[in-house]
This record gives C-alpha cells, structure tokens and sequence, in this order.
C-alpha cells in the first residue's frame, strides 16, 4: 500500500510540473507560405484643412514631401499579429509593446530594444550572414537581411535572456522570429519563468526553419497564463553545446497580446526618403513578400482589412476620407467610396469602391452603394450579378 501510494504521489508530481508548463500553444509561421493581412495608411491634408497640402504619395510624392505632412500608420491585422513587419527595408518597432527586441542593421548598434536583455558576446554575435547547409556541396555563405544575432562558437553552451515587467496585466502570448537549421534542430529550447518561479510558464522547443526551403520563421507562443501587472518575466533561449556554429539566428522577439492587431508609426522624413509606399512580412532573402490577395475585398463605411474590422475613425465623421491605403498586390488607392488627389472626393454616381474605380451594376436603375456597389433601391428583374441591400 505504501509503494501504491508514493506511485501515485510521485506520478502527481510529474502530472503537475508537466502541465504546468504545457499549457500553451504554439503555432508556426514560415513567412514565404503565408498572405500576410498588412495594410500602409497614409494621414493625407486637402485643401481645406490648411496650407500645408498633403497629397497622396504614390501619385503626387512630391507634395507629400512637404515638411508638415504627418507620416503614417502600417496596420499588421488577424494573420499577421506577431510578425515583424517591414517598411523601406527596416523592421519596425513599437510604441506600446513592454516586450520587443529587434537585430537590425537600420538601428544604432544593429538592435533595437528598451528591455535587459543578457547573452555572451564570445558565444553570441550580430551577423549580416548566415551558413547554409548544401548535401554534396557543404556550407555557403549567405546574406541575411537586416541582420541576426546568431550563436558563433563552436562546442559550447550558451543563453540568451531577456527580461520584461508588463505595465497592466494581459494574455500571455510572445512571438519569436527565428532561422535555426535542420542540422542544429532540438538544440534550442526556449523557457519563461515568473521571477522568483522554478517552474517554467512556457518550455518549448523551437524546430527548425529550413524546410522546404532556406527562410525565417515566427511562432506564436500563448498560454493560459496572464502575464500580471508589474510581475518581472524571463524569457531564456538555451543553446547547449554543438559543433556546428551560425545554425541559429534571432531576429525578433515581441509580445503579441493585442488580439486586434499592430500598429507601427511611420515618420514624414522616413516616407520622404523613399518612394517605396507598401511594408511586408519580414524575409530572411530580402526577396520581394508575396503579394496580398486581402486588400481586393471592398469594405464599408468606416472600414478597411482582410475581414473588413480594421476601423478607420473612432473620434470624427471623416472616417476613411482623407487617407491613403497601401498593400502589396494592388498597390495604393483611397478607401471605398472615395477618390481624388486627397482622397476627400465622393465617388461620382454610377461608381463605387476602392478610387471609385469599379462601375455600379448595369441592372441597378437608381443608385449603389459607393462603398460596397450594394443595389440600395432594387435590381430590375433580380438579373445575376446585381447584389441587393437586405
């Protein structure tokens, strides 16, 4: 009885302490698979706001160049919170994260972060390239955009922590962006502890990236856990000894608990200094992102993104006017409904949508919707092709 009875205590043990740390989520990215729902918004200024005319950048840039004009906002909505996010070729950061820590070669010192953040320089650094396995060839050199903070010494263990306090209380979730090799997979295993905690929130493997194909990947770590209000939290990388060196890199660690999405800020002088007006998913090649097939959905009133729930306004009537919006396949255009220099002009009657570029139904005898070519008054005869307002 006594053998039954420490059987069954030492097996709660083991029940507790596994679950503990297992209870949580982890969902993978590999960026070259994914049509990321990421959106540029360009603040624009007509000509009855003030003096300073603001006109939208992809047709009139040079009028957006004017000192005066307010810059922008890139929008990383449903499928793309977590993601590091690009513009101009720099990997952005935010304002309101208490977590966020970037390698990139645009930022003084090649990162950015406002956490503490500990790693040993003999066995960490920043690189601008990686080594790539080839079968029957061997290792090639490659460049890795933006950089990494990779481990570089062979035969030696090492860590990497970096450390937060959460300014309010919020679902636990962080995200990770990452290359690891195929040779080097299971070596890596990332763990968060509560400080003054043993047991570990979050203890999970990382797999590797290079499968099929050479690229970064980002997973998305959430658990049952609330990371409280003024707690200190670590986040520790363990990278135990190996004879191979540049296998795994980081890019990017954040947290990722706002479940309707980023926002990154983008300054007038940085849209000034180029006339690339789209942000994407962040490529470990640099190579062009896929283009987003999100932004062909003509939204309503008020309204822009993959699902249509991105709002545009919460404080005036302007909503969507005045605003330029940006993705990767189609491009800039102003909000349904609108059109013009400023994007303050109605969609002339007879046509809808996205720089009232799409013509009402031909069976549609009065009027359309501007934002949705919704028939308001009826179809003649209820012909195809001539969706009706319910």
């Amino acid at each position: 009885m006594m053998n039954l009875k420490c059987i069954i205590y030492v097996f709660g043990i083991f029940l507790f302490n596994k679950t503990f740390a297992d209870r949580y989520t982890a969902d993978y990215i590999l960026h070259s698979e994914v049509d990321f729902d990421i959106t540029v918004v360009y603040r624009l200024r007509g000509n009855s706001i003030n003096s300073v005319k603001c006109a939208r950048p992809d047709q009139f840039f040079d009028d957006f160049k004017n000192y005066g004009c307010d810059g922008g906002e890139v929008h990383s909505r449903t499928n793309a919170i977590g993601v590091p996010i690009t513009f101009n070729g720099r990997v952005l950061r935010s304002k309101n994260k208490d977590l966020e820590f970037i390698v990139d070669s645009h930022y003084r010192g090649n990162y950015f972060t406002k956490n503490h953040v500990e790693y040993d320089p003999l066995y960490w650094n920043i690189c601008s390239t990686y080594e790539k396995w080839i079968p029957f060839i061997g290792f090639e050199t490659r460049q890795a955009a933006g950089s990494l903070l990779q481990n570089n010494i062979l035969g030696h263990s090492s860590t990497f922590n970096i450390s937060w306090t959460p300014k309010e209380t919020a679902k636990g979730c962080v995200s990770i962006t990452y290359r690891s090799d195929s040779w080097s997979e299971d070596y890596k295993h990332l763990m968060i502890y509560e400080r003054g905690n043993s047991e570990p929130i979050i203890s999970h493997k990382l797999k590797t990236t290079t499968r099929p194909q050479d690229e970064s990947a980002t997973v998305i770590l959430r658990t049952d856990s609330l990371f409280l209000e003024n707690s200190t939290y670590d986040l520790v990388i363990s990278h135990p000894k190996t004879v191979f060196k540049k296998r795994f890199g980081i890019k990017r660690i954040a947290d990722c608990n706002n479940e309707d999405g980023d926002i990154y800020e983008i300054s007038a002088s940085e849209i000034r200094s180029s006339k690339i007006h789209k942000a994407s998913a962040y490529y470990l090649n640099g190579a062009e992102p896929k283009d987003s097939v999100y932004s062909n959905k003509e939204c309503g009133l008020n309204r822009f993104g993959a699902d249509c729930s991105g709002i545009c306004s919460t404080r005036n009537m302007e909503f969507c006017k005045l605003k330029l919006f940006c993705t990767s396949r189609y491009g800039c255009s102003c909000a349904p409904g609108y059109t013009g220099r400023f994007c303050d002009e109605d969609c002339p009657s007879g046509t809808f949508g996205r720089d009232c570029q799409q013509t009402c139904p031909k069976n549609c005898p009065n009027a359309c919707d501007v934002f949705t070519g919704v028939c308001l008054r009826g179809c003649e005869q209820n012909p195809p092709n001539c969706p009706e307002s319910t």
